[in-house]
């Protein structure tokens, strides 16, 4: 049985960008009813006790929407919220740092790209920063299925470690 992750931060750590009423709302309500939702349709598919990531890719191979959707979003929320921290801190170094050099030229580019993707994506707002084998790059919610979900990185052969939507400017490091 999947459980709501906890938030790694206190309600109220984000604002200005979300308030903790919005934050609140999105986590325990919104979050919260696609675990539920998950765990209603996870026993039926004979998937009970299996990791969520591996629900995820059952589900989209099988050609399961219902709970490809519930259990992807429950993914990539408890994703966007580990994502997300409280304002401040300082640039990528090391390897990330080289690695955003390399691929965008700087962290204003990755930036300036990251918030292009979640403001010019047309019902969707999330960009993620994946890495494949071509280095970084912030391909968002463009690159979908037939499904119409977001896609998740459990179907797919890159890795996402950040994402955002177009209203969040707080960066992990």
């Amino acid at each position: 049985m999947f459980v709501l992750p906890p938030l790694p931060y206190d309600d109220d750590a984000l604002a200005p960008f979300v308030s903790a009423d919005t934050l609140r709302t999105h986590h325990g309500k919104h979050h919260m009813a696609y675990v539920d939702k998950t765990n209603a349709l996870v026993g039926p598919a004979g998937l009970s006790g299996h990791p969520l990531e591996e629900v995820v890719r059952h589900a989209y191979g099988k050609g399961d929407k219902a709970l490809f959707n519930n259990a992807a979003q429950a993914w990539n929320h408890a994703f966007f919220w580990a994502c997300m921290r409280p304002p401040g801190g300082a640039a990528p170094t090391g390897a990330l740092g080289s690695s955003i050099r390399d691929s965008f030229g700087g962290l204003e580019s990755l930036k300036a790209a990251f918030v292009d993707e979640g403001v010019t994506h047309f019902g969707s707002g999330w960009a993620w920063i994946v890495v494949g084998s071509d280095g970084l790059s912030a391909p968002g919610s463009r690159r979908t299925s037939a499904t119409g979900a977001l896609p998740a990185p459990a179907r797919r052969s890159e890795r996402r470690f950040t994402c955002c939507t177009a209203a969040s400017t707080s960066w992990p490091t």
